[in-house]
């Protein structure tokens, strides 16, 4: 009995043991089993994915942690100024990839090995990526202040640049404008690598000069042109007067396209006629200080054949082939017409050996050299409108010995004849005259010869030269008296009338007056073939027997001379 009891004693213990190892299992169990729902969704304890720990967390929450690693993250843009701008990633929708998600991590864990994951780490190890809006990046790159500022600077390459004081060599101008392709490219590149900042200067993403002033052939090119304009052309305007023509001139006429180096035409004729009007002398009034010290008026007579006259077609020719030589030089110019010298002014050109003649003094002097190695009295033309010797500024044309002079008048001889112009007014001697000077012209003058004492006119043919200036004046404007009303020699000249009486004097007037209805009768029945002023030509001088050959200038002037002026009487 009592053996049975202590064997149900022993089964009831065991049965309870049995009962509580199965409640404590079931227990343990249901533990075990809760913590592993507790685990579902969530990474493990103790475990990492590419060395972060992402322990108990959902694939949410480790998506977020995940994010953390580059949330805020900037690229910042260094400029050549030492400014810097910068652009966000998250505005280029910048985010990392994994080749398996979070999800598929977790769904790949045992959660029932939960508890020896806290005593075992778990690392996990998965592909990772990123990924971005390239057009957003375009966009932020092209928003750049260094792009859209209004005030930069694009590269100019090195040139030639007309400037006021001539052509110069320009160097180049990098200035700061940026490749934006590039700049995208490096950004981009940037961006890939997980870089911080790029440089764009280092990264040349600035846009540079093609052409430098250290060109080769832009620098021959600049020196050729250098030259051209450097030039300096040394013109003689004969009688030791110059003119410079250098830049400061003939700039503004230059230019220079294609590689060409060009001297506007029309500007060096413009130039031309510039210098012809300031030193032409032919035909214009100059200054003459005559024996007498008076400084006068002299020239600008229409039969004046005197003086500088330029050529200015072939002038500028001249000066057109000097500038486009690209070479200093001197050069002469061409002229119509010379003369002996210029003044210090360029004005005056008589030099100083000439021939003087004043009609209101009715006297000649001869300077040679600037000293007087002739003088004389003379008889010219009468003075009336149709017979006056003019005033004017010519030149010895020819010279004639034995010459027979014709006209209306007749015949008249002269042993030595100076031509002085054209139409046939000549310096000449009289052997029919007694008399000269005084007012012997005023009523018995020449046909507008100048009359000399044959004893004078033998050496001063002798010592003039073809060429020779001859200034002829009146200071009493004689002529110009008579144009306006009758001449009175007795109001004009007092003192030259005073020791005649009135009744002489009238005779005398009377005479003249006789003198030139007789003359005007010799005009109507002459038909004005034939005058005392022959126009000489080379034929004539020749026939005639010159002393002295024709200069090539005097030849010019024999060409020149008026078919108009042939075999017509001077008077008409």
């Amino acid at each position: 009995m009592a053996k049975r009891r202590r064997k149900k004693k022993k089964n009831l213990a065991a049965h309870i043991a049995l009962l509580l190892f199965l409640v404590l299992f079931a227990s343990a169990a249901g533990y075990y089993a809760y913590v592993c729902q507790q685990w579902v969704g969530k990474f493990l304890p103790n475990t990492s994915v590419n060395g972060i720990d992402y322990s108990g967390m959902t694939a949410a929450e480790a998506e977020e942690r995940f994010k953390e690693t580059y949330a805020g993250r900037v690229l910042e843009i260094k400029e050549m100024d030492g400014t810097s701008e910068q652009i966000r990633y998250d505005d280029v929708d910048y985010h990392f990839t994994t080749g398996d998600t979070f999800e598929q991590l977790i769904d790949g864990q045992n959660i029932y090995k939960w508890p020896i994951a806290y005593m075992e780490p778990t690392v996990l190890t998965t592909e990772e990526g990123f990924d971005y809006s390239r057009d957003k990046l375009a966009e932020a790159v092209r928003s750049l202040d260094a792009i859209t500022d209004p005030d930069i600077q694009d590269p100019v390459n090195a040139h030639i640049e007309k400037g006021e004081n001539g052509y110069v060599l320009i160097e180049a101008v990098d200035g700061n404008r940026l490749d934006e392709e590039k700049v995208i490219a490096c950004a981009e590149e940037a961006i890939e690598s997980g870089a911080s900042e790029i440089n764009l200067s280092e990264l040349g993403c600035y846009k540079t000069a093609s052409l430098y002033a250290d060109d080769p052939d832009l620098m021959d090119e600049f020196a050729a042109l250098d030259q051209a304009q450097s030039v300096e052309i040394t013109i003689s305007l004969e009688g030791n007067t110059y003119e410079t023509l250098d830049r400061s001139t003939f700039l503004p006429w230059m230019t220079y396209e294609d590689g060409q180096i060009s001297f506007r035409s029309d500007a060096i004729t413009e130039y031309t006629n510039q210098l012809a009007e300031k030193y032409n002398t032919y035909g214009k009034t100059r200054q003459f200080r005559t024996t007498e010290g008076d400084v006068i008026e002299v020239g600008g007579s229409e039969y004046d054949n005197y003086g500088y006259m330029m050529n200015v077609s072939e002038s500028a020719d001249l000066i057109a082939a000097a500038l486009n030589s690209h070479v200093s030089q001197m050069i002469a110019l061409s002229w119509y017409h010379y003369a002996m010298d210029r003044d210090e002014g360029g004005l005056s050109d008589f030099g100083s050996t000439y021939i003087e003649i004043s009609l209101d003094e009715q006297h000649l002097w001869y300077y040679q050299d600037g000293e007087l190695a002739l003088d004389t009295s003379i008889v010219s033309g009468t003075a009336t409108p149709k017979r006056a010797t003019p005033t004017m500024v010519v030149q010895v044309l020819n010279k004639l010995t034995d010459h027979v002079m014709k006209g209306s008048y007749g015949e008249s001889h002269a042993d030595f004849v100076l031509n002085i112009h054209e139409s046939g007014i000549h310096i000449h001697d009289s052997s029919w005259r007694d008399e000269y000077g005084d007012d012997i012209w005023l009523y018995d003058g020449s046909h507008g010869c100048i009359n000399t004492p044959l004893y004078k006119m033998e050496p001063l043919y002798e010592m003039v030269s073809i060429s020779t200036p001859v200034i002829i004046y009146d200071r009493w404007n004689h002529v110009e008296s008579f144009e306006n009303e009758m001449y009175s020699p007795k109001t004009d000249h007092e003192e030259d009338d005073e020791d005649r009486d009135d009744e002489d004097y009238d005779e005398d007037w009377d005479d003249e007056e006789q003198y030139d209805e007789e003359w005007s009768d010799e005009e109507e029945g002459s038909g004005g073939e034939s005058s005392e002023f022959e126009v000489f030509t080379e034929d004539s001088y020749d026939e005639e027997g010159g002393s002295e050959d024709v200069s090539e200038y005097d030849e010019a002037y024999l060409e020149d001379a008026d078919a108009d002026y042939e075999n017509e009487d001077y008077d008409e």
